[in-house]
């Protein structure tokens, strides 16, 4: 590693002046990855990665507002890159409401909870949250921690 590199903070600002297209997308999904992945032609492993952290891929990629586009560095060149264009593509061709949908669980180990939890509501917000709920819960249960604090 270079030494310039060896102290380097990644914050904030550091990210916005790097990446505004994921700075400026409200799920902070890394869109330069999977545009990247896309022209690469790894089509299953891009929508693995656009869908990781953001449950409604499949619905942001047709109704987002695309703010991720107007902050798109490309823009200062020509056109900024569709990227909500191409995740409807991903979404479409890998998604739930493909003919051959990924199973974007295979492979990981989920613990059985112990317990249960509620969410009310079942808009775009309620369904986000019981999704990272349910991932931040699985992750913490399998590192050994209590999965709520102050539970046993």
């Amino acid at each position: 590693m270079l030494k310039r590199f060896k102290n380097k903070r990644v914050d904030g600002n550091w990210l916005n002046t790097n990446f505004p297209c994921m700075m400026a997308c409200p799920a902070h999904t890394n869109a330069g990855r999977y545009v990247e992945l896309i022209a690469e032609g790894r089509f299953e492993e891009a929508y693995r990665f656009a869908r990781e952290p953001n449950p409604l891929a499949s619905i942001c990629g047709r109704v987002c507002a695309h703010p991720c586009e107007t902050a798109c560095r490309r823009g200062e060149i020509d056109k900024p890159i569709s990227i909500r264009g191409l995740k409807r593509f991903l979404t479409e061709s890998y998604g739930p409401e493909s003919k051959h949908p990924v199973d974007v669980n295979r492979g990981r180990q989920q613990p059985k909870l112990r317990f249960k939890v509620a969410v009310v509501g079942g808009g775009p917000v309620g369904l986000s949250a019981a999704h990272d709920l349910a991932h931040d819960l699985r992750s913490s249960a399998g590192r050994g921690r209590n999965a709520v604090p102050g539970h046993t």
